[in-house]
């Protein structure tokens, strides 16, 4: 069993990962997501 706050990192870093597919277009990638 993992800790909350490994479920919580890991659904982080899955929308950070989903916000970076859609932005990486016109914005280009991390940073740029307003996180």
């Amino acid at each position: 069993m993992r800790p909350e706050r490994e479920y919580r990192r890991m659904a982080i870093v899955a929308l950070d990962f989903i916000q970076e597919k859609k932005t990486a277009r016109g914005a280009g990638g991390y940073g740029a997501t307003g996180a």
